[in-house]
């Protein structure tokens, strides 16, 4: 067997004198589980157990990841996963939510799910960096007041049951938390169909705040200022009122049991902490 001839294509990496090929040519496992020692000479599968000698190490390609083909029409507006410095590939960091927002828009199943079933357009997808894991399990960062990338919460996808975690030890404040960046007094950040522009600092403005990403995001979509909780309405944080005081709040929970008695629970305690506080219908306000 010519291993050669069965990496050429292959994307690979190279790690401590040892060269990693993505799928093993004896088992077909990805995720750069077969690796070959250039200095010993030898291969190993860290799957199926499969190793050998190699026979002409010099023939080996150079570590080069494979270019990626623009699979959707959204290709054109991102940049590539890979980057080469110095030879090296530049692995996925906490800092570079990039990565995941590539394998998102190449997977057009989840575009389908997001763009038609959740109604979330790509701008939205785009601005929130919404990612998938190599694992398949959807990645939303969460930034703080100044951008700061502070985690991610990530959940399954049909057809899996739903199931939420988040990125361990990580600080969350609300979604969307940036909304508040820069000169609060004067400014909102939101979704495209948004014309508020600039408004006097003495004048108090509205933020809607709904208990999900998705219906945060779908508001955006519909120009409005909004945030959502992390981990639904049970999971309020005092502290998060201060950056509330100057507003309005529009609460938008779920028209359920549930969203309706937490959104009554909520409103009672803005309202006892002096910010102005007022439950709408989530369902009434999607629809507009």
């Amino acid at each position: 067997m010519q291993l050669t001839e069965l990496i050429k294509n292959s994307q690979t990496k190279e790690r401590g004198g040892e060269l990693f090929v993505e799928i093993c040519p004896f088992c077909g496992k990805d995720k750069y589980h077969f690796s070959i020692n250039r200095e010993k000479g030898v291969y190993y599968c860290f799957v199926c157990g499969e190793k050998g000698r190699v026979n002409d190490l010099s023939s080996l390609p150079e570590p080069k990841p494979k270019p990626y083909l623009p699979p959707n029409r959204y290709f054109s507006e991102t940049a590539f996963i890979y980057t080469e410095n110095e030879g090296k590939i530049e692995e996925e960091t906490l800092e570079s939510p990039i990565f995941g927002f590539e394998r998102l828009i190449r997977n057009e199943l989840i575009l389908e799910y997001l763009i038609n079933i959740r109604k979330i357009d790509y701008p939205a997808i785009k601005y929130f960096e919404l990612g998938l894991t190599s694992d398949g399990y959807l990645q939303i960062p969460f930034r703080d007041k100044g951008k700061l990338l502070l985690g991610y919460k990530y959940r399954t996808l049909p057809p899996s049951e739903k199931r939420f975690w988040r990125t361990k030890g990580s600080p969350f404040g609300l979604f969307n938390e940036q909304l508040f960046s820069g000169n609060e007094h004067k400014k909102i950040i939101c979704g495209s169909r948004n014309t508020t522009g600039f408004r006097p600092p003495e004048l108090k403005r509205e933020v809607y705040i709904t208990e999900g990403e998705f219906d945060c995001m779908a508001l955006w979509q519909q120009g409005l200022p909004v945030v959502s909780i992390p981990s639904g309405a049970s999971s309020w944080d005092r502290t998060w009122e201060e950056k509330l005081v100057k507003f309005i709040i529009y609460l938008l929970f779920d028209d359920d049991e549930v969203g309706l008695k937490a959104s009554e629970s909520l409103e009672k305690r803005l309202t006892e902490g002096g910010i102005s506080c007022q439950k709408l219908s989530l369902n009434k306000i999607l629809k507009t």
